[in-house]
């Protein structure tokens, strides 16, 4: 598995940077193609039978390889297994969405870039409020 690099794990943060990483491997595609759908609203029997399968597969695998923004896939899983059905994974996708963020931001040494990393893509920033809120309404 390929290691990612400062720029490349900061380019969703730039716009106009063109990732150079490899196609998607054809079974993280078929689980990630409907990005489960980005329908929590939708809240349908579709959406809740992707966020199954896909969250089965996010704890199942430690990385989650091809998408380009695998951390908004940890995010609308997490969404639709929180609010679609209470689901009790809900917790442990947060957690690791949570610690995959951290990880590759600590990986970016140019501390703007990071800040941009973290606050400026919406996916990310929902990652880090929400894991925030559940650990201070915890404790």
């Amino acid at each position: 598995m390929p290691c990612l690099t400062d720029q490349e794990d900061a380019a969703v943060a730039r716009p106009g940077v063109v990732s150079q990483r490899p196609a998607a491997a054809p079974s993280a595609t078929s689980l990630i193609r409907p990005r489960v759908s980005r329908a929590v609203s939708a809240r349908g029997d579709l959406a809740e039978a992707q966020a199954e399968e896909l969250a089965a597969y996010l704890l199942e695998h430690d990385v989650l390889e091809g998408p380009e923004e695998p951390l908004r896939v940890y995010w609308t899983t997490y969404q639709v297994l929180k609010v679609a059905h209470q689901d009790d994974r809900a917790p442990q996708i947060l957690a690791r969405a949570h610690t995959l963020l951290q990880e590759r931001a600590a990986r970016i040494r140019d501390e703007t870039v990071r800040r941009s990393f973290l606050e400026n893509v919406a996916a990310h920033r929902e990652i880090a409020s929400e894991w925030t809120r559940a650990h201070c309404s915890s404790s």
